[in-house]
């Protein structure tokens, strides 16, 4: 099978989820490209643009962890994130994802999670941190919080912590006034801030962006908050700024994609799709190896 096959074939058999960007468009569409975006859409469109059927956005292009490579990263039909290795002379490359390896292979992750400052629940000497980026609007997220919320109450050695990942696009306008709202609700009551998660969780399709902040606040009552002092809190141009450093966080550990969830650095995508008993097992596993 050829290259641009693989990469049709994985792009559409892979579950959709909901990612971190835009919706796709055609590349030869997009605008404003640099010289780099520009020569990928090239090699995408000569690889590709047989196919009508087949839209693609470049989500990102950086230097690779592996000498001489270029990472390319690639959306193809809103699916799964595509990761390209390039050549230096352009005229090759991989399809696939680095991912940690050796004896201790999430230790990086780890550290970088040690920055993990939003709400948290369960244990306060955990053997197993999980720590979940989250878009309120997503539906895939409503469903793996659902089973992160489980798996704590199964689990006295879990503890969980959320962090607010607001997604970029039109089907998710309004999801960065509730990564606000959360931001605020985690640091005024802690206690409350899970009953107002899976409040928002519940009405996910009935808000709407130009009613949002009115329903935010009265599922935020409901939850026990003083509604003005929250309400001022989101408005506040510090909420903002600490939505965008969990992002920032959930970035720089690779984070395309939510639901990502993080089980003592291991990540684990596409959570929502998981059985429950798979997951019982990866917690049992790693807690078992804390810290290793």
């Amino acid at each position: 099978m050829n290259l641009p096959t693989v990469a049709a074939a994985l792009a559409l058999a892979l579950p959709a989820g909901a990612w971190a960007q835009a919706p796709a468009r055609p590349g030869k569409t997009a605008s404003a490209k640099s010289s780099r975006e520009a020569q990928l859409d090239t090699a995408l469109t000569r690889m590709l643009g047989h196919d009508p059927s087949l839209a693609w956005r470049i989500l990102s292009i950086r230097p690779s962890s592996f000498p001489g490579l270029t990472e390319a990263v690639v959306s193809i039909n809103k699916g799964a994130p595509l990761h390209f290795f390039i050549s230096p002379d352009q005229k090759s490359a991989i399809i696939g994802e680095e991912v940690p390896f050796g004896p201790d292979p999430f230790a990086s992750a780890r550290a970088k999670l040690r920055r993990a400052d939003g709400p948290a629940r369960g244990a306060d000497r955990p053997s197993c941190v999980i720590v979940e980026f989250c878009d309120l609007a997503s539906k895939e997220c409503r469903t793996a919080h659902a089973s992160l919320q489980k798996l704590a109450g199964d689990n006295p050695g879990v503890r969980i912590i959320f962090q607010p990942f607001p997604l970029q696009g039109e089907a998710a306008s309004w999801s960065a006034m509730a990564a606000d709202y959360a931001d605020c609700a985690g640091r005024l009551n802690p206690d409350f801030f899970w009953k107002f998660a899976d409040s928002i969780f519940q009405s996910q399709e009935r808000l709407r962006p130009e009613t949002a902040d009115d329903e935010l606040r009265d599922l935020a009552a409901a939850a026990g908050y003083d509604m003005a002092r929250l309400s001022a809190c989101a408005a506040a141009p510090g909420t903002r700024a600490r939505v965008k450093r969990s992002v920032d966080l959930g970035v720089s550990l690779g984070v395309e994609a939510v639901p990502a969830v993080f089980i003592n650095g291991r990540k684990v995508m596409a959570l929502d799709l998981i059985p429950y008993s798979h997951l019982m097992r990866l917690v049992v596993f790693e807690s078992d190896r804390s810290g290793r």
